[in-house]
């Protein structure tokens, strides 16, 4: 399974295949904030990010969440992005519509993404 695009949401069914998660789109994106939720409430960070531009997204137009939900321990494939630098960044959103990245997501430094690949992203078609 490879990570796609933050899109926004859509009825999902919960199956032992997606866990009520479904592919989200690919974005380069701005981390502005770090945000801790209460553990007790499930555990989770959240990042605040501005999408700077998002490739391929399946409904145009359409407003992408502005908070990014990872894992709060290490343990539990805890992604960390630092405030203030530029990623892409590619997830999958639950069933509400919010975005979700872990460990297994992609999440390339946008410093590290070459000439080419860039590109490649602007020019990426879906036939």
């Amino acid at each position: 399974m490879k990570a796609e695009f933050f899109t926004d949401a859509k009825p999902l069914t919960v199956s032992k295949e997606n866990f009520g998660l479904e592919r989200g789109p690919l974005a380069h994106v701005l981390v502005n904030a770090m945000l801790v939720s209460d553990t007790a409430k499930g555990g989770s960070l959240q990042y605040q990010v501005g999408y700077q531009l998002v490739y391929k997204p399946d409904s145009p137009g359409k407003k992408l969440p502005a908070l990014i939900t990872t894992p709060d321990m290490s343990s539990f494939c805890r992604l960390f992005l630092e405030r203030g630098k530029h990623y892409l960044l590619g997830g999958m959103l639950d069933q509400n519509g919010g975005a979700r990245v872990d460990l297994c997501s992609l999440a390339i430094p946008w410093k590290n993404v070459t000439g080419k690949q860039h590109r490649e992203l602007l020019s990426y078609r879906c036939d």
